[in-house]
């Protein structure tokens, strides 16, 4: 009974910061900066030509209004690129064998649907069972999924630094100029949203939700996986310490991985390919060596002065946006919690030794460790400056992207 109420007390108290004026004016700010940018959208919408030919290179479940000379939604124009597969998957499922073999060879797109991970359109078909609507329902959980995400920085930060960082952190973070992919129907604000509790219970020391969380990460989005990586220094470290015994710390290592047996089990029921969640990324390009990568992104850092500003490829604001994160993670090597600075190291790094700088930036947006850096150095008007720009921007590009512009 005496353990029951000290966990209601320490519930208690920990609610009690989310009553004070101080958060409240910030949720306050923060909720009309968000109805304030749904209404820029819907009112400048035109400003931005409408990109028709990066539009018939896509991938379309649902169309956009206006290729039928439709009215403009914003519900569905924020369904732009990849968006289209999650709600594709959402609203009816992973595409089987027989399927893919009754089009006898035609081209089918759809099949290419396994390389985007289960969770994130499972809530929303979740959220779609009372609504009957995909996109209003994508549009619903996405926006509280942001909530959650500001509620769960505040906390988090507030807990390890202070509440000043923790709502600068949140207004960095989600206003950041990428902040578009928030609020559009991708997985990354669920990744977030996993990603700083990973990184909360992973200082505390919790295991049981670190594995739990770090499955879902898995199950979210493949750079997930890279987390394994400051998993597996963090129990080194205790191993060391002998604060855990080798065994345990094997098994918590290896719980996540339960996740590649269900992707290998359902893509063996449904494709009768284990691996064919691994090979449908094809369809974006054949997978180098790991040498063959890290030599090709050296050229391309190499060949900076001749790339273009910014295109489908590799571009010259994708080799800026790499050299700035990499700046960010040197200087925050010496932050308390190390635990963050491994997160930020595998999100930022892990992926170049796999991959292009192709959609590099949005690794970078949910390295939420590199906002909290920035959170505790930017002083005064240097963060109102910062933010002030960051939020021009962040109104900028989220009009190219929905008019499908390329914006990664």
């Amino acid at each position: 009974m005496a353990s029951v109420l000290d966990l209601l007390s320490v519930l208690k108290n920990n609610l009690c910061m989310f009553k004070k004026k101080y958060f409240l004016t910030g949720l306050t700010v923060f909720v009309l900066l968000q109805l304030f940018f749904y209404s820029f959208l819907m009112v400048f919408y035109q400003k931005v030509p409408f990109n028709q030919y990066l539009y018939d290179t896509g991938f379309h479940y649902i169309d956009d209004n206006r290729t039928q000379n439709g009215s403009f939604n914003i519900i569905n124009a924020l369904s732009a690129w990849d968006g289209q597969w999650y709600l594709r998957i959402a609203d009816a499922g992973y595409t089987t064998k027989a399927e893919v073999d009754s089009h006898q060879g035609e081209k089918f797109l759809d099949k290419f649907a396994y390389a985007f991970l289960p969770l994130y359109p499972a809530l929303v078909s979740i959220t779609d069972i009372p609504i009957h609507n995909i996109q209003i329902s994508a549009f619903i959980l996405s926006n509280s999924i942001l909530l959650a995400i500001f509620f769960s920085t505040y906390y988090v930060v507030t807990k390890l630094f202070s509440r000043e960082v923790a709502m600068r952190t949140n207004f960095l973070l989600l206003f950041f100029p990428l902040g578009i992919f928030y609020r559009s129907y991708y997985a990354e604000s669920l990744f977030l949203l996993l990603l700083i509790w990973f990184g909360y219970f992973l200082i505390k020391r919790k295991w049981w939700f670190v594995g739990m969380l770090l499955a879902l990460l898995m199950l979210t989005k493949p750079n997930g996986t890279f987390l394994m990586v400051p998993l597996f220094l963090v129990l080194l470290q205790e191993v060391r310490k002998k604060k855990i015994a080798i065994w345990r710390a094997a098994g918590i290592f290896l719980f996540p991985l339960v996740t590649y047996v269900y992707l290998y089990v359902t893509s063996k029921i449904y494709m009768d390919d284990g691996w064919y969640w691994l090979s449908a990324h094809s369809y974006w390009g054949p997978k180098s060596p790991v040498l063959q990568t890290i030599n090709s992104n050296l050229q391309t850092i190499w060949r900076f002065s001749s790339l273009p500003w910014h295109v489908y490829k590799s571009s010259k604001s994708e080799i800026i946006g790499f050299f700035i994160g990499l700046y960010l993670l040197f200087k925050s090597r010496k932050m308390p919690h190390p635990e963050l600075w491994y997160i930020s190291l595998s999100l930022l790094l892990i992926p170049l030794l796999i991959k292009s700088f192709t959609s590099y930036a949005r690794y970078e947006m949910v390295a939420f460790p590199l906002f909290i850096y920035l959170a505790t150095k930017l002083k005064s008007w240097w963060y109102e400056v910062f933010i002030s720009i960051s939020f021009v921007l962040f109104l900028y590009i989220s009009l190219v992207f929905i008019n499908w512009g390329w914006v990664e």
